[in-house]
């Protein structure tokens, strides 16, 4: 969130007072701010399921971190050691690991010409980091300052974050927070090159926080009520639980039979077997990483960490698709369930899911898969339902199968293709003249704008489920836009949605998400609509009355506290309440890591006159987003009499950054 510009004016009359408050260039570029403390986002004791190392010496997770019921995959090894093992064959076992685990080259340099960027991968301590350079603007690059660059973030790798069978992703450690890095680890050419999103002229640099949400598809399990923004691990990548169930009644149903003699009753075992589960379940089980689309709802009352095996997705989360793209559109890494759902195969059956052709306890070898895909269609189909000859078959492409119906795709991973799972006909054999239709296509399933695993449960509270979340999806949607673009084409849809909005939050006072999107809304309005002084007002109060109405309930997630505190400090902050603004900005800064936060801080620090605070927090913006010209702006204004040396650096590196990005 970034305050009107008008609000940096107060520095201009301000500077006279500074007297001192300044550190020397050489502080400014290499002192390292404030480390995070021994608890913010640490590990605990993952299992033996986090590394690829026989001689690690990792132990069980600690009991008191693991969520309710959970007892974790090293216990679960004791009794079923031999599906344990198998288990560590798949991808899904090696989908979080420390960076140490990971064999890698250290070593390297990438130069990205589209963004103007220099990434190096290098050693230090015996550590792995990752470090960011700035280069002027191809157009901006006269013979004096070709040398001139900027860094623009150098930190510490913790994780490799997937399995390395298309790619390896990094996260980095700063403060607590753990980012993303831009460059990934290609397995098919074994070379750096930039991350998925980020092989583009502008991207986010080393500033993409991962949050629990981002971590949900590639952990065992965090810590119970764990901060979302510094969530604390506790079992590297995904375990046994998160497809069996928690397994302490498990353990305890077996260990209560076992003294007594007494016959165990398998009918009575409490744990998960996906292959026994409804077709719903079984779904939903892998649509909580596989299913995903443009915006995500979560229910009210709940989060997509308690969801667990056996019970339906749409009860916790709603998964949406705006995009323009194709229904039946092949360029997508995850859209496997957009494109199953469309597949005759799929439509005609009412058993196929994903388990029927992946068993996440055998890895079958390259020498296996042709006669193993086969062997599974014929499961259905027969030898003579093709209708292009045997030998042509055998011929063109070793009777595969798959090699005709389902063919690989490219995907937005670099380097990497997969498999197209919308199972049809997808080419024309023109050396036969056999004209072949392509596969079949399906709607989306149960909505045209929402992709979702759903069995409605009543037609009245169905349809309450889907007017909350259809209403939240759409303001996300805007919000997003508004937030990433500024003024959006899609303004129009702006009053309607409040009004909807304001109609449905009358009725549930304590749904703090409604509140919460609704007061950003308003807020949005007060950027990028002109209106009247008494309409700014209204709005204000919108916006403000609904951001409290939010804080309000005492059951409040974390993130929409920090959005409801988001827009307070901006109402009171143009209210000219900056003590409670300062206040406000204080939480965020302390909740989150966002660069304008610290910005805001400072301005709201230097108000009060207190100018060696306000300079620490420009100098915690600039290190959140180097990228940020509006810190350097307002610290070359705080130096102009002090240190007009410094005050020049200052504005020297505001103006290579705005040019960076016009150019």
């Amino acid at each position: 969130m970034q305050l009107p510009n008008k609000a940096a004016l107060w520095l201009g009359g301000a500077v006279a007072l500074v007297a001192g408050a300044f550190w020397i260039r050489q502080t400014f570029f290499t002192t390292p701010p404030p480390g995070p403390s021994p608890q913010e986002n640490r590990i605990e004791t993952p299992s033996r399921l986090t590394t690829d190392r026989p001689s690690s010496t990792a132990r069980e997770p600690s009991p008191e971190l693991l969520p309710h019921g959970f007892v974790g995959s090293d216990t679960c090894g004791t009794c079923h050691r031999d599906r344990f093992e198998s288990y560590q064959e798949n991808d899904h076992s090696r989908s979080l690991r420390r960076v140490d685990d990971v064999d890698l080259n250290s070593n390297a340099k990438v130069a990205h010409d589209l963004s103007n960027r220099l990434f190096e991968v290098y050693q230090k301590n015996s550590q792995t980091w990752h470090k960011q350079t700035l280069l002027p603007g191809s157009t901006d690059r006269a013979p004096k300052q070709s040398e001139r660059r900027l860094e623009a973030g150098d930190y510490r790798v913790e994780f490799v974050m997937g399995s390395g069978h298309f790619a390896k992703a990094f996260l980095l450690r700063d403060q607590g927070f753990l980012l993303q890095s831009p460059l990934a680890f290609y397995t098919a050419p074994q070379a750096y090159e930039m991350s998925p999103g980020y092989d583009v002229p502008h991207h986010l640099g080393m500033t993409r926080v991962i949050d629990d949400d981002c971590l949900f598809c590639h952990v065992g399990s965090i810590k119970n009520s764990s901060d979302p923004f510094r969530p604390v691990i506790n079992e590297l990548s995904i375990g046994c639980e998160r497809c069996h169930g928690p397994g302490s009644p498990h353990v305890a149903h077996y260990q209560t039979q076992k003294p007594s003699g007494a016959p165990v009753h398998l009918a009575d075992d409490p744990i998960k077997n996906p292959a026994n589960l409804s077709r719903n379940a079984q779904e939903s089980l892998c649509a909580q990483c596989h299913l995903q689309g443009d915006e995500v709802v979560d229910a009210s009352d709940r989060t997509i960490w308690d969801y667990r095996p056996g019970d339906d997705l749409a009860d916790y989360r709603r998964i949406y698709e705006f995009s323009s793209q194709e229904p039946n559109s092949e360029e997508v890494f995850v859209g496997h369930f957009g494109q199953l759902w469309q597949s005759k195969c799929y439509l005609g059956s009412d058993a196929l899911t994903c388990i029927t052709c992946h068993d996440p306890h055998h890895t079958p070898k390259p020498i296996e898969l042709d006669a193993l895909r086969k062997q599974q269609c014929l499961q259905c189909h027969t030898e003579d339902a093709c209708s292009v000859p045997h030998e042509v078959r055998i011929r063109d492409e070793q009777d595969r199968c798959v090699a005709c119906h389902m063919p690989a795709i490219t995907s937005e991973v670099v380097h990497s293709a997969t498999t197209n799972h919308r199972i049809g006909i997808h080419r024309q054999d023109t050396t036969q003249g056999i004209s072949i239709a392509t596969g079949e296509q399906r709607e989306h399933v149960d909505d045209p704008s929402v992709r979702r695993i759903a069995a409605p449960q009543s037609a009245d509270e169905e349809q309450e489920k889907t007017t909350r979340s259809d209403l939240l999806a759409n303001s996300l949607r805007l919000l997003n836009d508004l937030t990433s673009q500024g003024k959006s084409e899609r303004m129009a849809e702006l009053d309607p949605l409040l009004a909807s909005l304001s109609r449905y939050a009358a009725a549930h006072l304590n749904d703090s998400s409604i509140h919460v999107v609704l007061a950003q809304l308003a807020y949005q309005k007060l950027l990028f609509v002109d209106m009247t002084q008494a309409e700014t007002a209204t709005t204000w109060e919108l916006a403000r009355s609904h951001a409290a109405r939010a804080l309000a309930n005492a059951s409040i997630s974390r993130r929409d506290q920090l959005r409801a505190w988001e827009v307070l400090a901006a109402w009171n902050f143009d209210s000219g309440n900056f003590a409670n603004a300062k206040t406000y900005y204080q939480r965020l800064t302390t909740g989150r890591r966002s660069a304008s936060d610290f910005y805001n801080l400072g301005l709201c620090l230097g108000k009060q006159q207190d100018f060696l605070a306000a300079e620490m927090a420009f100098r915690q913006a600039i290190h959140v987003n180097h990228e940020y010209p509006l810190p350097y702006r307002s610290l070359s204004i705080l130096y102009r009499q002090t240190n007009p040396e410094l005050s020049r650096m200052m504005v020297d590196i505001a103006e290579f950054l705005i040019n960076r990005v016009e150019h």
